[in-house]
């Protein structure tokens, strides 16, 4: 079974700062926040510069243009799409290790070291696109 860690429960700070800007459809800022370790503000600051609107989502091209403007991460696109989907378990079990920002129809979340950051926990949902977060260190450590 997946583990699953929910940042919109009560007492959690993303639910708090979401609460507190009266702010829903947010889930692109809650996988960001839980991938990049930022506040959920911070990631929202940041997003908007791409596109993203009160109470919106985002498109797919706004949300890769936002990666592309990292300085603190190295952001790769996985082998998934419209066309080669998997599933949240199967994402899980293939990729047990690392800080991955995923999307399914019209949701985005975090699976981070195969912990399923979200509010829900339907695993056989098809996962349309993922993205690994990098640090500077992981590359580093890598290039060894």
């Amino acid at each position: 079974m997946v583990q699953r860690i929910d940042p919109y429960e009560d007492g959690h700070p993303i639910k708090e700062a979401i609460k507190a800007a009266k702010d829903t459809n947010s889930c692109t800022v809650v996988a960001l926040s839980c991938v990049t370790g930022n506040t959920w503000e911070q990631c929202n600051q940041y997003l908007r510069k791409y596109g993203r609107r009160y109470r919106k989502g985002m498109f797919r091209h706004q949300q890769e243009e936002a990666f592309k403007g990292f300085t603190k991460f190295v952001v790769k696109e996985s082998p998934y799409s419209d066309s080669n989907r998997i599933t949240i378990g199967q994402f899980v079990k293939k990729h047990p290790v690392g800080k991955f920002y995923c999307c399914s129809r019209g949701h985005a979340f975090a699976i981070i070291d195969g912990v399923l950051h979200d509010h829900s926990d339907k695993l056989r949902r098809q996962i349309t696109f993922a993205y690994r977060f990098y640090t500077l260190e992981e590359i580093e450590h890598l290039k060894k």
